[in-house]
């Protein structure tokens, strides 16, 4: 395999996996989606997102994560994001957007302007000017009230009554010795003393409020400086909140005094709490836009969340400054990779996704709380622009699921990025696959990788491309097999061919249980295969098994009795609904080739039961077809086939030979089981020419065809094959012979007989 590629001489290299995973995009099975990802990216104001869509294994996702980086690499970092207390609103939070590094400035500058508001207010209050003032309009009101109730004493006290002060209240009380008194001076003594109660109770009012209002006036006027400074500093960007802060402060003078009780915590926690920050998203060492690959897509994760604290008494309570960033908020200014799966898995997050988008906003989605009591104090917050661009990644198959699923997808998704599952195996392509190749290598081996361990991984590219010029794009494969080879290596050492072979051993070893207790049920003829004789209506067809994660090849035996009838084909796995839609279908293209074949001169009057042996699962598929189409002639012109070939191919209604899928894990499997059961050097198999190329074998299977020890035939249609498998060795014909000599005269003469005797059944 690619013999013909001259490999590039081995140079060390720097384990950079960053830049190994950009050198994807210069491999052409990547180029489509590269230049997708680039018109994404200067459509990125017009909300152009974008689905990348890929196989696994092809690097889609650290590919991408890889390019985006390097793309914003010049681009200075997105805006920091902060919840402040709306003082207007309770309860809901506002945003503030400020460039990078300034979120944590305006924490730490608020806190500190709170901090010195809180110094300047207790030295204002406890400086002698503001307890003098204080006190002169306390004591001129104080005054005025005990001359008011002097007099009103006086005046009780010559009608015979005294007022006794209470812990409640002044009541009006008869003097010491005074058995009668006037009712009507007692009613006019309690009515004066509720006039001169209520004045003082009015006077008190207006002297607390005379002081609150010189309170604020001597406050403001001493805070005013910081705070115009403070301002000066966040305008820009807070704007008409910095106005509602000072109001606030104002207005909640109370908690910045420092008091002498239990309720000194709790006030310094209440202050903290209003005026503090909550810092959502910080830039602050960050130098370029985020590119975040959200793993675990929940409402949580997604659209940010509130957290609750206990408050001991089985409540909770929660509060503005205990809001929390989601992935939309973190990547936001930037780009966001996401696996589609992990959305669509939950409808109801995929919607609100959506709207997101439509929207362009960021709300956070309380999902766990829906059918919880609601919380008076519980945070509304304002929503956020969101202004990121997204990267879907998702499979082929899930693409098409989506579109059928969703039509508005594209509204959301119009760049689609599409990531070829192989590619030609040109020389920059080769070039880039070393680079690659050597790059993960020096990570996990000091010295690298051999020259010949490099061709030997190159190969198995192209092996499971399937194809001898093409190279796979599922590199991630191959990086598996150079990180478990740690396992056979030292890493100090370079990583060489036969680690690389023992790693593949390894695999083969702990996956085969089912493919060696298969081998070990024909070897003890419990599954009939025959490797060796000729037989009648008897074919050895190439299959491949599939259990779980695991394929295998294995011969399947198709078996087939022809009789005079009308039935035409039978398929017994349709008979059994035990057959797919595809090979149902090469049932019908049987007979189509039979009867355009062998029923220009008269009628098709023939039956053919047709079935898989020993097959207890589904069938599908139609890379058995040469093989039924043979099998069936075989049983018509009594002719035996060979059973030690093996064959492997499509067919069309003309009898062409059509290429077929895992052409060299059908061959290995064959080979094995010749292997095991003794290889007598004439066994092999036959493929369609067109599979020639898919011809990625193992090299033990390569040199026993080229030793000649296990053969390889490839045929254009099924006359070719019937020649290899039905005439003697000595008796082989040309296609355009065939007609007239071997086997098919036989089967002419056979289907005239059964034509002539369904017609003299008819007559009877």
């Amino acid at each position: 395999m690619l013999a013909h590629h001259k490999m590039e001489q081995k140079k060390p290299i720097n384990a950079d996996l960053g830049l190994a995973h950009r050198v994807f995009f210069d491999l052409t099975s990547h180029k489509r989606a590269k230049k997708a990802i680039d018109f994404a990216l200067k459509m990125r104001d017009a909300n152009y997102h974008t689905l990348i869509i890929g196989d696994d294994k092809t690097g889609r996702i650290t590919s991408t994560l890889s390019y985006l980086k390097s793309y914003t690499d010049k681009m200075p970092a997105p805006e920091d994001w902060v919840y402040l207390k709306d003082f207007n609103k309770e309860n809901a939070p506002i945003p503030f957007a400020l460039p990078a590094g300034d979120g944590i400035l305006l924490s730490n500058a608020l806190k500190d302007f709170i901090h010195n508001v809180k110094t300047i207010i207790n030295k204002t209050v406890h400086s002698s000017a503001y307890i003098k003032t204080v006190q002169d309009i306390a004591t001129q009101v104080q005054y005025n009230i005990d001359k008011e109730f002097k007099a009103l004493a006086d005046f009780a006290n010559k009608k015979g009554f005294h007022l006794e002060q209470t812990s409640e209240d002044i009541n009006v009380e008869p003097n010491e010795g005074v058995d009668t008194f006037s009712e009507k001076d007692l009613k006019s003594i309690r009515e004066n003393l509720a006039k001169t109660s209520l004045t003082a109770n009015l006077s008190t009012q207006k002297a607390n409020r005379k002081i609150s209002v010189f309170q604020t006036k001597v406050i403001k006027k001493n805070i005013t400086p910081i705070w115009k400074e403070f301002k000066k500093s966040y305008l820009k960007f807070l704007g008409t909140w910095l106005d509602d802060l000072l109001v606030d402060i104002l207005s909640n003078i109370d908690l910045f005094f420092e008091i002498e009780s239990k309720a000194q915590t709790q006030n310094d926690q209440e202050t903290l709490q209003r005026y503090a920050t909550n810092l959502l998203v910080d830039h602050s060492k960050d130098k370029h836009p985020i590119v975040h690959l959200e793993a675990n897509p929940n409402f949580d994760t997604m659209f940010g969340s509130i957290e609750y604290a206990n408050t001991g008494n089985q409540g909770i309570e929660t509060n503005f400054t205990m809001i929390k960033a989601g992935a939309l908020h973190k990547a936001n200014g930037g780009y966001l990779i996401i696996r589609a799966e992990d959305l669509l898995n939950n409808p109801e997050l995929w919607e609100d996704f959506k709207n997101a988008l439509r929207d362009q906003a960021i709300h956070i989605h309380e999902k766990y709380r829906e059918n919880s009591p609601s919380l008076l104090d519980r945070p509304q917050p304002v929503s956020i622009p969101l202004k990121v661009q997204i990267f879907l990644v998702t499979s082929p198959s899930l693409y098409y699921q989506i579109i059928q699923k969703d039509p508005d997808f594209f509204y959301y998704f119009q760049v689609k990025a599409e990531i070829d599952p192989d590619m030609p195996a040109t020389a920059s392509n080769m070039q880039a696959y070393q680079k690659l190749l050597m790059s993960f290598a020096y990570k996990f081996f000091k010295k690298g990788i051999t020259n010949t361990a490099l061709k030997y991984l190159i190969n198995r590219a192209s092996r499971e491309a399937g194809h001898v010029k093409r190279l796979t794009s599922h590199f991630e494969g191959l990086v598996h097999i150079i990180e478990e080879s740690t396992a056979f290596r030292a890493r100090h050492l370079s990583l060489d061919k036969e680690t690389i072979q023992k790693v593949l051993d390894a695999r083969h070893q702990r996956q085969c249980r089912i493919e060696d207790q298969t081998i070990r049920e024909i070897k003890n003829e419990v599954i009939m295969i025959d490797t060796k004789n000729d037989r009648v209506g008897q074919i050895n067809a190439l299959t491949v098994l599939s259990v779980g994660d695991v394929e295998f090849g294995v011969p399947s035996k198709i078996s087939a009795q022809t009789y005079a009838g009308t039935d035409g084909v039978i398929n017994i796995e349709q008979q059994t609904e035990m057959a797919g839609p595809l090979q149902q279908k090469s049932a019908l293209i049987l007979e189509g080739y039979l009867k355009g074949t062998f029923a220009q001169d008269f009628p098709l009057c023939c039956g053919a039961s047709l079935t898989f042996e020993q097959s207890y699962g589904g069938v599908d598929g139609d890379s058995a077809s040469m093989a039924e189409l043979i099998v069936i002639l075989s049983s018509l012109a009594k002719q035996p086939i060979r059973q030690e070939i093996a064959i492997t191919g499509s067919m069309n209604q003309f009898g062409e030979a059509q290429s077929v899928g895992s052409i060299h894990i059908k061959i290995e499997g064959y080979y094995r089981l010749c292997c095991e059961t003794e290889l007598t050097g004439s066994q092999g198999v036959i493929i369609p020419k067109s599979n020639l190329d898919n011809l990625t074998l193992r090299p033990a299977i390569q040199r026993a065809v080229d030793a000649k020890k296990f053969h390889i035939y490839s045929v254009s249609n099924v006359i070719e094959a019937m020649n290899i498998l039905m005439a003697p060795i000595t008796e082989r014909y040309t296609t355009q012979t065939y007609y007239q000599t071997s086997v098919f005269p036989k089967i002419y003469n056979r289907l005239k007989t059964y034509h002539q005797i369904l017609k003299n059944h008819r007559h009877n």
